[in-house]
């Protein structure tokens, strides 16, 4: 899985950015440890509740999550599905 997210995700005024940045991979790896639905929705839920957990009662930025998720086949190769959030 990779996410790629816009700066509004983890920069916060008068905070560490490279905090905010461990912040955002714990939230993603403590979310996609609890289970991610193989399901299209599945996905896009996962990536809602990232941006809702990082975001913050001081959120003035717009955050954007991107998450792309390899799924494989045995009949045609690979596939990639991915979501904005």
């Amino acid at each position: 899985m990779i996410l790629m997210y816009t700066d509004g995700l983890v920069e916060r005024r008068g905070s560490d950015l490279d905090t905010d940045t461990a912040r955002l991979l714990d939230v993603a790896e403590r979310l996609a440890r609890a289970g991610i639905a193989p399901a299209h929705d599945g996905l896009e839920r996962y990536a809602q509740d990232v941006v809702r957990e990082m975001a913050g009662p001081d959120q003035s930025d717009d955050a954007t999550l991107l998450v792309v998720r390899c799924l494989h086949s045995e009949t045609d190769g690979q596939e990639a599905e991915q979501i904005e959030s």
